[in-house]
C-alpha cells in the first residue's frame, strides 16, 4: 500500500510538532562522521552478578550480611534500520554521493514496527535546511511506499530543475528522530546525502577542432579516467563521502567498455597506481587490485596474478604494458629506503634492487600519511622520486637499455616539483613548474592561464594540446589550444569550452583529443 505525503500535510505536521529544523552538517562533518563500526563501545560499570536461584542482583548492605532484591528491567533493543540505495546497492549508508537530476529510490528496513507519519516527518525535517532548498517544495519531492510497518520504499522525485550548476542542491534521506510504534526514537544515524549534478560525458575532439563526437552517455555523475589511448576502456569512480574539499575517501569503482557500451561494477578498489599487499591482480585493460579472493569480482579475460614479497607503496604499468614497476617495503610502516621491483608480465620474472630508492616518501598535505610512489615512463627511462630530510627531491631513473638505476637533475625552475610529460621522441619536455624545455634549453614558459595538467602531446608530433582561460587574470572563458613547440605558435581549435570540462587524453596517432564535460562540445 502506498502512503503519500504532500507539502500541505508536511507543513501541518511540522507546525503541530513545533520543531526547529536541524542545521545542515558541513561538508567536513559529512565526510568525517564515523560509521557505526568505527565507534568505540562506551565504558560502563560492570553489572552486579545474578544469582542462579532468583535471576536478581545481590546488592550487599553495609555490615548486615543481608541482601536486598532489586528487579532488573530487561534490556531494550536499540531501534535499528538498514538502508539500500537502488541506484547502486554497493553504496552503504552513511554516505554522501553525487546523483543526476532524475528520480532516485531507496529501500528502508526497520527492526521494529514504525509510526509511519513520524518517519515521513523525520525525512522532511532532515531536508528543511539542506543547501539549495530555500525556494523548493522539498517535502513534495518524496513519495513513501509502505510495504509493511517495517518495510518502506522512498522515491526522491528529482527533475532537471534540481540541477543548479553553480550551487549543487542537496537532499537527504535520513530517519533520525522517527518513532517506533512503541514510542522509541530512532538514533541519530546518518542515512544518505545526495548532491545533485549533471553527469559528465566522454567526448573526443579532432586535433584540428573540426569534429566533435560524444563517446558515452552516462546516467550517473562519474569521475572519468582513460585506461588506454584509444578510450576503449574507462575507469569510473563514484564518491561515497563527497565533499567540496580536499578530503579523500574510497569511492566506488566501475569499468566502462566503449565497444560493448556497458558499465561493469567492481566490489573492490581499482588502481592505476596500486598501494597495498603484495598479492596483486593485474588486469591488462589498465588497472590493478588487491588479489584477496573477494567474492563477486568480475572475471577478466586477461588478468595476471603476481605476488611480491612485502608491502607495495606504489606500482604501475610501464608505458608498453609489458611490465609492472613497483616500490616495495617490508610492511606498510616502511615509508623510506624502498626496494625497486620490475615484474615482467609475460614470463612472471621479477628483478629486485634492494633499497634502490633511498629517501622518504612524499608527505600527504591533506592527511598525516604519505603519497604513493609515482612513476613516469617515457619509453626509454622510468622516473620516480623520494625526498631527503629537508623535503628536497631525490630523483631516480631506470634506464632500460643500460639496465641501470641512477639519479638525474631537473631545471632549477622545476626543482620543487620535477613532474614533466615528454614528446614521443623525447625531444621536448613540458615541466608543470618550469615550462617547455628542449634538452637543457628553455623554449617557453607554462602557457598563460592554463587550466589543468598535464598537457597532451599529439602522437609523434612536437605539438601539444591544453585548455586555458582566454585572459589569465580576468576571464571565465576557456578555449582549447594546440601549441607547436618547433615554431612556437599557438592556435585555437575549440572556443568557449566549459570551465567544468577537463582535457583527459589523446589518441596514440595524435588525431583525437579526449575530454570530459557536462556540456555539449560543438566545432567553431
Amino acid at each position: 500500500m502506498k502512503w503519500w505525503i504532500c507539502l500541505g500535510a508536511a507543513v501541518l505536521m511540522l507546525a503541530a510538532a513545533g520543531c526547529e529544523s536541524g542545521k545542515e552538517a558541513s561538508s567536513e562533518e559529512a565526510v568525517n562522521r564515523p560509521s557505526a563500526s568505527q565507534l568505540q563501545p562506551s565504558q560502563e560499570p560492570a553489572s552486579p552478578a545474578k544469582t542462579p536461584e532468583t535471576g536478581h542482583a545481590d546488592v550487599p548492605q553495609g555490615g548486615s550480611g543481608e541482601t536486598t532484591v532489586r528487579n532488573v528491567e530487561p534490556e531494550r533493543k536499540r531501534p535499528s534500520v538498514a538502508m539500500t540505495f537502488e541506484g547502486d546497492a554497493r553504496l552503504k549508508a552513511p554516505a554522501t554521493t553525487l546523483v543526476p537530476p532524475t528520480p532516485q529510490s531507496f529501500r528502508i528496513a526497520f527492526g521494529q514496527p514504525m509510526d509511519r507519519e513520524s518517519v515521513a516527518l523525520a525525512i522532511v525535517q532532515a531536508n528543511a535546511s539542506m543547501r539549495g532548498q530555500e525556494q523548493v517544495d522539498g517535502a513534495g519531492k518524496f513519495v513513501f511506499d509502505w510495504q509493511s510497518d517495517t518495510e518502506l520504499r522512498v522515491q526522491l522525485q528529482l527533475t532537471a530543475d534540481d540541477f543548479v550548476e553553480d550551487m549543487n542542491r542537496i537532499y537527504a534521506v535520513n530517519v533520525s528522530g522517527a518513532k517506533t510504534k512503541q514510542g522509541e526514537t530512532m538514533p541519530d544515524d546518518s542515512g544518505y546525502r545526495l548532491v545533485v549534478t549533471a553527469p559528465d560525458q566522454l567526448w573526443r575532439v579532432s586535433a584540428d577542432g573540426s569534429k566533435t563526437e560524444r563517446l558515452a552517455a552516462f546516467g550517473v555523475p562519474y569521475g572519468i579516467h582513460l585506461l588506454d589511448e584509444g578510450a576503449r576502456f574507462v575507469l569510473l569512480t563514484r564518491p561515497t563521502q563527497y565533499c567540496e574539499c580536499d578530503a579523500r575517501s574510497v569511492p566506488l569503482y566501475s569499468v566502462y567498455d566503449a565497444a560493448a557500451r556497458s558499465v561493469i561494477d567492481y566490489p573492490v578498489p581499482l588502481f592505476t597506481r596500486y598501494v597495498g599487499t603484495g598479492d596483486i591482480a593485474v588486469d591488462r585493460r589498465g588497472f590493478l587490485f588487491a588479489d584477496t579472493g573477494a567474492p563477486n569480482v568480475p572475471a577478466g579475460k586477461d588478468v595476471t596474478h603476481i605476488r611480491l614479497d612485502g608491502y607495495v607503496q606504489g606500482a604501475e604499468f610501464t608505458k608498453d604494458r609489458s611490465a609492472i614497476i613497483a616500490a616495495v617495503g617490508k610492511d606498510a610502516r616502511q615509508t623510506a629506503d624502498l626496494d625497486l621491483v620490475w615484474i615482467d608480465l609475460a614470463s612472471g620474472a621479477q628483478r629486485r634492487w634492494d633499497k634502490a630508492l633511498i629517501g622518504s616518501m612524499e608527505g600527504d598535505m591533506v592527511s598525516d600519511g604519505v603519497m604513493p610512489v609515482a612513476f613516469y615512463d617515457d619509453g626509454k627511462r622510468v622516473y620516480t622520486r623520494m625526498f631527503d630530510a629537508n623535503h628536497q627531491e631525490i630523483r631516480y631513473s631506470y634506464d632500460r637499455a643500460e639496465d641501470r638505476i641512477g639519479t638525474w637533475n631537473a631545471p632549477q625552475e622545476a626543482a620543487i616539483w620535477s613532474g614533466f610529460v615528454a614528446s614521443e621522441d623525447g625531444t621536448y619536455r613540458m615541466y608543470a613548474n618550469g615550462g617547455l624545455y628542449k634538452g637543457d634549453e628553455k623554449r617557453a614558459g607554462v602557457p598563460d592561464g592554463m587550466s589543468g595538467y598535464p598537457v597532451q602531446w599529439l602522437g609523434t608530433t612536437h605539438s601539444f594540446a591544453y585548455k586555458a582561460y582566454e585572459q589569465a587574470e580576468s576571464s571565465d572563458v576557456q578555449h582549447l589550444y594546440v601549441y607547436d613547440a618547433d615554431s612556437g605558435r599557438t592556435r585555437t581549435i575549440l572556443s568557449g569550452v566549459s570551465p567544468y570540462s577537463e582535457l583527459i587524453g589523446a589518441s596514440a596517432d595524435g588525431k583525437w583529443l579526449y575530454m570530459q564535460t557536462r556540456h555539449d562540445l560543438k566545432p567553431d
